[in-house]
């Protein structure tokens, strides 16, 4: 379910998608982003189709609980819910660092993201000021 053509994401072109389900659950809508490229390079290795999240994964099973869905609009929008009603402490996370604590095991997750967050806003800068 994910294209692996070098340089191309399969999320391309879904970050409308991305942001309108972001605000409709109150999260930052550039997390959708930085975490698909920290887990599957924006979709393009997913552990299941669709999951570009790595939603379910855990270090024990990795495939074992891991979610797959039929669209990437349906995975965006539950992976937004998932995130907001999420009783391990996913939805109570502030920033990226404590979240990273709880969503990774990696110890570069957090940074990762992180830097694509800030890669995402340096990129759509010019473009919300030049209005």
């Amino acid at each position: 379910a994910c294209d692996t053509e070098p340089g191309f994401s399969p999320l391309k072109g879904l970050g409308k998608t991305m942001a309108a389900s972001a605000y409709k659950y109150h999260i930052d809508p550039r997390l959708c982003a930085a975490v698909s490229m920290a887990e599957s390079s924006g979709g393009r290795y997913c552990i299941k189709p669709h999951n570009a999240w790595g939603w379910g994964a855990v270090d024990s099973d990795p495939y074992g609980g891991a979610l797959s869905w039929n669209s990437w609009e349906e995975a965006i929008e539950a992976w937004h819910k998932g995130m907001a009603e999420s009783k391990t402490g996913l939805a109570n996370a502030r920033t990226v660092s404590v979240l990273a604590t709880i969503y990774c095991s990696s110890p570069i997750w957090g940074a990762t993201v992180a830097k694509v967050m800030n890669d995402i806003s340096i990129r759509t800068l010019p473009e919300q000021t030049a209005g």
